[in-house]
């Protein structure tokens, strides 16, 4: 496939209403899914921060009552979150669905508008990047499920703008660790391109909410930071299924016991970690390949569901132009398409596939681990060979590698 042939043609028009019906398309469905459909936003945080509002511990109620929670809004987010949600908690669950479901869509319009003034891409290359969430289920999934991954998605692009801001970037990063599957390994790889004053004063800023939410239900403080973390465990563990592609759900189907601990999944965890860190340091890795591998190690390395995919919209112009970036967009295209095609096979032969039982089958998630961890060692294999073929070449490599985004893209390095 020449992805260059697919995004030339002189009918920019047709392009430009591709990109928006697909937006329409999406927005549509999001919405009656998402609110309109009694099971919609299943997944929203009002329930928690409704009792946050109320003046309830509401992790500690749900870790004594979560046989009675509200839908499956599980409150395994950090602390930040609910802070945030307070000043429209207190509406209706009928309300709050609405109102949550408008933000998202804002925070994506945002960031996609951002996202192509910024890397100068014209609505062809954003049709294309948009295409595969077009025909595939993960960004209608958020918006369905009233899932948080969009703030995720445009606090980690808005770090990335604003990396060499004093002020900003330490309170993106703090705001970062909402979702710390995400957080913690973007927060990382920011360590890694040798922020480490903004790191250590994000880290000092999230201490402040669970400080704060000890103090207020006179909690021990030591044990409050931990509090979202152990909810997520129990959560975890009364959960059935996995997500479709990560180690920690493929460590469960293999193994029993805690996923937490000694063990051969944090054994792994630890030494690809190890060796990105020592990669990254004595070859210099670009800034940007650091972040999308921090996105990939996420997705392939954390517990999650399809929905947070959608990372995958801040990943696609990072790696736009680099060598192996159809790899990376026929798997995305089929990781997408795939319940598609699954549920027309059930209604030609109806036979019943189970969408989530395959995507959730073993022998699909090793598919999927695989493929998003061997581009993760693409990613820095290709940036170390442009480091020694500039040593090779008299010129030694400061800096970042220049990839071209477009004339107009204020990301070059």
């Amino acid at each position: 496939m020449d992805f260059n042939k697919l995004i030339s043609g002189k009918n920019p028009l047709l392009y430009k209403l591709g990109f928006y019906l697909i937006l329409l398309t999406v927005t549509l469905i999001g919405f009656y899914k998402g609110v309109v459909a009694d099971t919609g936003s299943k997944d929203a945080q009002w329930y928690p921060a409704k009792l946050f509002s109320e003046n309830i511990d509401f992790y500690n109620y749900y870790l004594e009552h979560f046989n009675e929670w509200f839908m499956r809004s599980v409150p395994n987010y950090y602390f930040q979150l609910y802070y945030i949600l307070l000043p429209i908690s207190f509406d209706s669950w009928d309300s709050f669905k609405v109102v949550w479901f408008f933000l998202n869509l804002l925070l994506l319009l945002v960031f996609l508008f951002q996202v192509k003034k910024d890397f100068g891409f014209d609505y062809k290359k954003m049709g294309l990047i948009m295409l595969p969430f077009f025909i595939g289920y993960p960004l209608i999934s958020v918006f369905t499920n009233g899932q948080s991954t969009i703030l995720i998605l445009i606090l980690t692009y808005l770090a990335w703008k604003y990396r060499e801001h004093k002020v900003l970037l330490p309170i993106l990063l703090s705001l970062l660790t909402i979702k710390y599957s995400f957080g913690i390994p973007i927060v990382f790889g920011f360590l890694l391109m040798g922020y480490y004053r903004s790191v250590i004063a994000g880290g000092l800023l999230t201490l402040i909410f669970p400080l704060a939410y000890s103090l207020q239900f006179k909690l021990n403080f030591i044990s409050t930071i931990f509090l979202p973390f152990k909810v997520s465990t129990d959560a975890t563990a009364n959960a059935t299924g996995g997500g479709p592609a990560n180690l920690m759900s493929l460590y469960s189907q293999f193994f029993e016991g805690p996923l937490v601990g000694l063990n051969a999944l944090t054994i792994s965890l630890v030494l690809i970690l190890m060796l990105f860190t020592y990669l990254s340091i004595k070859y210099r890795i670009d800034k940007k390949t650091i972040l999308v591998c921090s996105l990939l190690f996420s997705l392939f390395g954390f517990y999650h569901n399809g929905h947070d995919y959608v990372v995958f919209l801040l990943v696609l112009p990072f790696v736009f132009n680099r060598k192996y970036f159809k790899i990376l967009y026929v798997y995305l295209l089929l990781f997408c398409f795939t319940p598609r095609i699954l549920r027309i096979l059930d209604l030609i032969t109806n036979e019943g596939m189970g969408v989530k039982e395959f995507m959730y089958n073993r022998y699909f998630v090793i598919f999927n681990v695989s493929v998003l961890m061997a581009y993760f060692f693409l990613l820095i294999k290709e940036d170390i060979q442009a480091k020694k073929k500039g040593v090779a070449a008299g010129t030694p490599p400061r800096g970042n590698v220049k990839i071209n985004f477009g004339q107009n893209s204020s990301f070059q390095s």
